[in-house]
């Protein structure tokens, strides 16, 4: 006689998937493309390399999707099937990524003239951005700059003289 309750006997059968060779033509690997590449975390407590650092690239992983799927009417199935036939293809991958490259600006040009007259004048530089950035580095500073003219000549009361700019 059993001292155990027989309600909570565990089943003596199971059903099961016995994979045979024919089977290859209705099962495959399905992947998707790689995304995109990402940094490689760095080992615990290590500090990720600073920009400056980079000579030409960052070493990086990317991921992809891998299912194995019933090809008559593309319903996911269970790993094991496919790794009968093939191994599972890698779900991940090294990658490099180029090293980030900070915006380039050329000198200022020289300040505009002050012009003549009265009232609070301004005078202008400009520089042009001589390369964008990539992979992250930093964006570009300020192209314009502007400030008040030495010495403003005060104007006589009515006589102010007015300036506009498009923004």
């Amino acid at each position: 006689m059993s001292n155990c309750e027989e309600s909570s006997r565990p089943p003596k059968e199971r059903s099961c998937f016995r994979v045979c060779d024919w089977h290859s033509d209705l099962f495959q690997w399905e992947v998707s493309d790689w995304h995109r590449c990402l940094l490689a975390p760095g080992a615990q407590g290590e500090p990720r390399p600073r920009a400056a650092e980079c000579v030409t690239a960052q070493h990086g992983l990317q991921h992809r999707t891998v299912r194995c799927l019933q090809k008559l009417n593309r319903t996911m199935v269970a790993s094991e099937i496919c790794e009968h036939f093939a191994p599972q293809p890698p779900t991940e991958q090294a990658c490099l990524i180029p090293c980030p490259r900070d915006c380039v600006v050329s000198e200022f040009s020289p300040w505009s003239t002050c012009r003549e007259g009265c009232g609070k004048k301004l005078q202008h530089r400009t520089r042009v951005a001589i390369a964008s950035p990539l992979y992250g580095g930093l964006q570009c500073p300020n192209l314009t700059e502007s400030r008040a003219c030495e010495a403003p000549v005060s104007c006589p009361l009515g006589k102010e003289e007015y300036s506009f700019s498009l923004k």
